[in-house]
């Protein structure tokens, strides 16, 4: 089964700077799906939760 998906966070702000507290970045929130399964379009919503991607702010990354 071949899959392909697009995620986009579905509020702004849910990217989380807690230095003071435990020395982390990290990004967590509401997500909106969309993409294909098999060739048939398929849309949802979900939780994503993500650490590790280099501690720049996602509005760096993905540029």
């Amino acid at each position: 089964r071949q899959a392909h998906f697009d995620v986009s966070a579905a509020f702004d702000a849910q990217e989380l700077h807690t230095a003071a507290s435990t020395g982390v970045t990290y990004w967590e929130g509401a997500v909106r799906v969309s993409g294909q399964v098999t060739g048939r379009q398929v849309t949802g919503r979900g939780y994503l939760e993500m650490t590790g991607y280099s501690g720049r702010p996602m509005s760096e990354v993905f540029r």
